[in-house]
């Protein structure tokens, strides 16, 4: 990540707002600009992005060329120190995205969880071991360390939160939400549709 991504990260510093409750400091700021990545200044990025999670969908889902990814908001987050969010998930998106643009990985961190769901059944985990740690597929909570240059693509259902800031420089992210276009479903159970930018 450059000197000049960082600075255009920082110009949006006086463009936020709180992303909890209005005037509280406890909680980072957010842009009040939602469509950063079209900007001009970064298309070469956005472009980078775009192939990147379309490349990652293939990899992980299987998709066929009739379905492609887009990038359809993206926004900036600073937090300073002591700050934090609330634990929340992206709506209306199937992926999201996190360009970490100023981090120290000793003192950021991204903390995923997973929400109480219908399982079908509950096994035992109470007894982990530095032998057999717990699986992070089983765990309620699992934090991920990030530093300047992480790329982090996850499911936008997956709920998370940024922990309690420890480090004194403004952490800085770029965050993006992904969505399909293209041809859905299944034509031989008619629920296919077709979706166009």
């Amino acid at each position: 990540v450059s000197q000049s991504r960082y600075e255009f990260g920082v110009s949006y510093s006086k463009t936020t707002h709180s992303t909890h409750h209005s005037g509280d400091n406890k909680y980072v700021q957010i842009s009040q600009e939602k469509n950063i990545l079209n900007n001009i200044k970064l298309r070469n990025l956005k472009d980078w992005l775009t192939n990147y999670v379309q490349n990652l969908s293939i990899q992980a889902y299987s998709i066929s060329d009739e379905i492609k990814m887009t990038i359809t908001n993206s926004w900036i987050i600073i937090g300073d120190h002591n700050q934090k969010s609330i634990l929340h998930n992206h709506h209306n998106s199937l992926l999201s995205g996190v360009l970490y643009i100023n981090a120290k990985g000793n003192e950021d961190n991204i903390i995923f969880s997973r929400q109480k769901t219908t399982d079908r059944f509950t096994l035992d985990i109470s007894n982990p071991s530095k032998e057999r740690p717990p699986s992070p597929l089983i765990q309620q909570d699992h934090k991920i360390i990030v530093n300047t240059g992480d790329l982090l693509i996850f499911s936008s259902h997956t709920y998370h939160m940024i922990d309690e800031i420890k480090s004194k420089s403004k952490r800085i992210s770029l965050v993006f939400s992904v969505f399909p276009y293209g041809v859905l479903g299944y034509n031989k159970i008619g629920n296919e549709v077709k979706i166009s930018l």
